[in-house]
Parts: structure tokens; sequence; C-alpha cells
């Protein structure tokens, strides 16, 4: 490729200010082979600069082909401590110190986990690197970047009355609900009080001390299977066992849960985390063994005192 498309850069481009993220214009700057080429190029030129106070990459894949230009996304950036550029729904995340992905991804960077991605490629100042990385690699890095902005993002957790957003939605007189408005009650009596819809009648919920005791967070029973779990601030797990009732069953086939949560980036990240969610179902299913275990242990000792008090005396 020839020089004066450098030119053409160096007119628009200004000095870069120093970053957290190590990448300047100097280590940018070169000519980058493409894993699979593109429109018949097999490789594009990079340069990375400011155009207005705007820092951008420009990538053009041939000498007279307009550059496609990539801006910078400083908060994204950040929580990835690798740098991140996007255009019209393309990112560009740095591999390594000579290489470049690009992916073009079913949702922008921060609402969800990515699950399929149109377009992935390479480009690298390394010819070897650029023939090695595979498009699963590819599709598999930028995944796990996205599932980690989300996980960054979640912010404070409060234990507060409000709204609750939830994981699945769940039908009440017939429309699909997404958030209850929830209250959550310390004076006096403890209890959780639910409106899942504007024509619902409240849920009351009513506090286990025993149960609550046993495995260390507050537990609460609307009605016999219908529970919910206080795991932590601003996340309530309801659990619907079945008529066997929690402390006389173990966790079943068809227990099921749903989650609640204030906080909507914490309902987004659980709702692409597969490990989030099995890690609270095996949270859910180890205080059912615990307090099973320990209820009947109570009931065994109580049987036995009660036993020991028939026997009759000489």
């Amino acid at each position: 490729m020839k020089n004066r498309l450098w030119l053409f850069f160096a007119f628009l481009f200004s000095t870069v200010p120093t970053q957290a993220v190590e990448i300047t214009p100097e280590s940018v700057k070169g000519i980058y082979h493409l894993g699979i080429p593109e429109r018949g190029q097999k490789q594009v030129e990079i340069v990375y600069g400011d155009i207005k106070g705007k820092m951008v990459i420009a990538v053009a894949p041939c000498e007279r082909c307009p550059p496609a230009v990539y801006s910078y996304l400083k908060r994204e950036s950040r929580i990835l401590d690798i740098p991140v550029f996007t255009t019209n729904g393309l990112y560009l995340f740095q591999y390594d110190n000579d290489s470049f992905v690009i992916v073009q991804p079913d949702s922008a960077l921060g609402t969800k986990a990515w699950s399929k991605i149109d377009h992935a490629n390479i480009y690298s100042k390394n010819i070897a690197t650029a023939k090695s990385v595979s498009r699963r690699q590819i599709e598999s890095f930028a995944t796990n970047l996205s599932k980690k902005v989300i996980g960054q993002d979640i912010g404070k957790m409060q234990h507060a009355t409000g709204i609750y957003h939830l994981a699945m939605p769940v039908v009440h007189i017939g429309n699909a609900e997404s958030q209850y408005t929830i209250e959550l009650v310390s004076n006096g009596k403890k209890e959780v009080n639910i409106v899942p819809c504007s024509k619902c009648t409240v849920h009351r919920y009513q506090y286990l001390t025993e149960e609550s005791d046993i495995v260390g967070i507050a537990i609460y029973r609307y009605a016999s299977g219908d529970y919910l779990f206080d795991i932590e601030d601003g996340v309530l797990v309801h659990v619907f066992a079945n008529a066997g009732g929690l402390g006389k069953i173990e966790w079943g086939e068809n227990s099921q849960y749903n989650v609640f949560s204030n906080n909507p980036m914490y309902i987004r990240h659980l709702v692409a985390s597969a490990e989030k969610q099995i890690l609270i179902y095996k949270m859910i299913k180890g205080y059912f063994s615990a307090i099973k275990e320990a209820l009947d242990k109570h009931s065994k000792e109580a049987e036995q005192e009660t036993q020991e008090g028939d026997v009759p005396t000489e």
C-alpha cells in the first residue's frame, strides 16, 4: 500500500494523550493481515489518533478506499482493561500487542451477553497470528468480554422497598409481568408484601424464624411450598417447591425458582450468566437440605425425649 494514505490520516490526526491502556499512534500504525479476506482484501492499514477531540481507529482496506472509523469506548475499555472501539454495530477489541479482533454481535455491548456473532475476523501485523486464530477463538474471546462488561456494571445493591425486576416474567390475570412492587417490612412483624400487578391482591410472605436461623438468611412463606429467600441486598429468590414444604422435602426436579432484584443490571447479568444461575440453584438446594436435616434432627430429639418420658419407673 502507498504512503499517501498515511499522509491523509496524518492530516486528520493529532497527538493522542497518554491513557491507562497501553496504546499509542506509533504502536498501532501499520499494515495488518486478515485472518479471513474481506472483499478480496488480505491486508488493511490501521492508524490510531484524535479527530476533533475524539479518539478513533481508522481502518482502510485499500489505497483508495475510504477508511472505516471506529470510536473509542472509554467506559468499556476501562472495565475490560483493553482498548475497545465501535462503529455501526461493529466492535474492535485489542487482542494482543500486534492484533485486533472485529466482531458484529447480536446486541450492543453492555446490554446483554452476546449469544450470536454474525461477523468475526482478526487483523494482525503478525501473519502467523492472523492465520492461526480461529473464528471460534474470536467469538469466545468477544463473548467473554461482553459478559465481563455486564458483570462490572451491576453497581451498588440496596436492601430496599420498591420496584423489583423479574428474571422470568410471570403471568397474572392474563398478562406477563416483568416487575413487581415489593415492600420489605422490618418494623414489628417481619414480612415481605408483593403486588404482582395493578389489579392483583397483595401476597403477604411471613418471616420463618426457625428456618432463617438455620441457614443464616431471611426466609419468608406465602403458602405451602411458596417461599422467598432473601439471599443478598436487593435480591430475592422466589421458590415454589410442592405441598411437602420446606424442611420436609429435599429440593427436587419439579421445584422451580425465579429471581427478583431492584437492580435491573443484576437481572441482566443473571439472565446472561449460566454460572450465576447454577450458583443460585445450588445455593437454594443447599438451604433445603440444611433445613430438612436440622428439622429432622430436632424431630428425632423431641421424639426420643417423649419416649424417655413415657418409660415406666419402678
